[in-house]
């Protein structure tokens, strides 16, 4: 009997817009590892559909995205060590904001909510950014003592200005 795949991404094309949408309501559309691979595969796709003549990046639910499922980090989750989360950031967080930063068509967030961490870094990778009054950005690596990651340290001030 096979398993079905639960969907942490959709993909849908309407009228030349390819909606790539972030399905974990449930969790603020946090990104674990199987949204990362499932996302990775969106952002090939919509590069290479030319149906796809621009591309809309939102969430579900409240939120744009949470960030990372910390979840998947707690001890015996499988990230064991500061090493597999920065393998992890750039094998694969890393190449799929880039490939947002350089698709050849313009790639828009929509912001339905919070954007935190990575999730404010996909945003900030996007060409154009369009929020809804319940929407923000919020960086607070701090506050759990890091760093922070995806990028944000340099597309925000090319974004926001120094």
């Amino acid at each position: 009997m096979a398993t079905e795949v639960e969907q942490h991404i959709n993909l849908e094309v309407e009228g030349g817009i390819g909606w790539i949408r972030f399905n974990r309501p449930e969790k603020m559309n946090a990104i674990g590892a199987l949204t990362r691979t499932q996302l990775a595969e969106a952002i090939k796709q919509a590069e290479r559909d030319d149906a796809m003549r621009v591309v809309v990046l939102t969430g579900s639910g409240r939120a744009f995205c949470s960030g990372a499922d910390v979840t998947e980090m707690a001890p015996g989750a499988g990230m064991r060590t500061p090493e597999d989360v920065g393998n992890v950031l750039r094998n694969e967080y890393m190449p799929m904001l880039m490939r947002l930063r350089t698709m050849p068509k313009p790639v828009i967030a929509a912001m339905n909510g919070p954007a935190v961490g990575i999730g404010a870094s996909y945003a900030l990778a996007c060409d154009m950014r369009i929020a809804t009054p319940e929407a923000y950005i919020l960086e607070a690596f701090i506050n759990i003592g890091l760093a922070p990651d995806g990028g944000v340290t340099w597309l925000l001030p090319r974004l926001a200005g120094t």
